[in-house]
């Protein structure tokens, strides 16, 4: 050892610096597993090949399938309303019968304000109402007695004249009492507010306690949702109103079929894009404001698939076993999404299997282990 500390003295550094970098980059590629052997992509290597006897075959084949250009949207209410106070006069709030995202029915009671200001002034117009319809009759009768002397010469000029007068006038004092009669009764039925239409609540701005003003927001509704999306020039040769055309919601995890309402026909100078909008009945848990997509038909296009029981996953590796020489050869392949066709499952291939070729089916648990 202490010869070798006296070798080690005299070796200039620089040589014992690049020696010691020497040591570290082998060291690092044995632990890369540089110096093992490598597995070669396509086959699996190290098998016996195994005898196809009568194991279930099918065949990796092309199918059409629709393809699509999602084009991005948000849901609106198609009807929205905004319901106000109408009454003529600050109301307090007495009762209020919704909550945000309530369905709702047409004439279903919303929000009822203090009704009892209009109530007694729908009493006391309906009185003065009676009190001057009574006036008016009698002076209607001295009218038409007067009129009938004067014909007769019993009755003088201004006499008629005055009898004509207050028939008019008590006939003025009746106009104003229904008049105030008819805005208590209206007034009383705006303390009532109810909804319009069958809708979905988005939001009540009351509560009860409340002191609303004349005009003031009370409740806003909405009756059906569309999608408004933003689709590139490209594509609007492929688009028309009334056409039924798929609509995706990727948070929902849900697809549906619309029908396209209308197409804006002006592009916005700086997408290029144009508005499309969309209506028609979708999942039940769609709400205002949520991200969807448009999904624009391209026309069909030809995939290679197989079932997804041919699949097996060895390690980290996705693998099949293919009919080759008559024997089974274990193949790396690289797969795509799965496609729902005709009612079957597949598995689209990308790469590592050829249309025609034959992959087994069923029993991959015993293969993958290797027998």
């Amino acid at each position: 050892m202490k010869l070798f500390a006296n070798m080690l003295k005299w070796l200039p550094k620089t040589v014992l610096v690049l020696a010691l970098a020497a040591l570290v980059v082998v060291l690092m590629l044995y632990l890369d597993g540089f110096f093992n052997r490598k597995v070669a992509p396509g086959p699996s290597a190290g098998g016996i090949p195994r005898p196809i006897a009568s194991a279930q075959m099918v065949d990796a084949d092309f199918i059409d399938i629709p393809s699509f250009e999602q084009a991005p949207g948000t849901i609106r209410p198609l009807h929205e309303t905004a319901l106000s106070s109408k009454v003529r006069e600050p109301e307090k709030v007495v009762e209020v019968d919704v909550v945000a995202g309530q369905a709702v029915r047409k004439g279903d009671l919303l929000v009822k304000l203090d009704s009892s200001t209009w109530e007694n002034r729908k009493e006391m117009a309906e009185a003065k109402l009676k009190s001057a319809q009574a006036t008016r009759d009698d002076a209607q009768k001295t009218y038409d007695r007067i009129k009938e002397a004067a014909g007769k010469g019993a009755a003088t000029a201004d006499e008629l004249d005055g009898a004509k007068y207050r028939f008019e006038a008590t006939g003025a004092e009746a106009m104003a009492a229904q008049r105030a009669l008819d805005e208590a009764v209206m007034n009383l039925d705006y303390t009532q507010i109810r909804a319009p239409m069958n809708a979905v609540v988005i939001d009540k701005r009351v509560d009860v306690g409340d002191t609303v003003s004349p005009g003031q927001v009370l409740v806003s509704l909405y009756d059906k949702m569309q999608l408004i999306a933003n689709v590139r020039e490209g594509l609007m040769k492929r688009l028309k109103a009334g056409q039924d055309i798929g609509v995706l919601l990727e948070d929902l995890g849900a697809s549906c079929t619309g029908t396209i309402s209308e197409i804006v026909p002006q592009a916005d100078p700086v997408t290029r894009t144009f508005l499309v909008k969309v209506v028609g009945p979708c999942h039940s848990g769609v709400r205002p404001g949520m991200y969807a997509k448009l999904l624009v038909p391209l026309g069909d296009r030809k995939v290679l698939v197989i079932p997804p029981a041919a699949v097996m996953q060895v390690g980290q590796l996705t693998m099949v076993d293919v009919a080759a020489g008559g024997h089974l050869e274990r193949r790396n392949v690289q797969l795509g999404r799965p496609i729902d066709f005709g009612g079957k499952q597949y598995v689209q291939v990308l790469s590592g299997l050829r249309a025609g070729e034959k992959v087994t089916v069923g029993g991959q648990e015993e293969l993958s282990n290797g027998r």
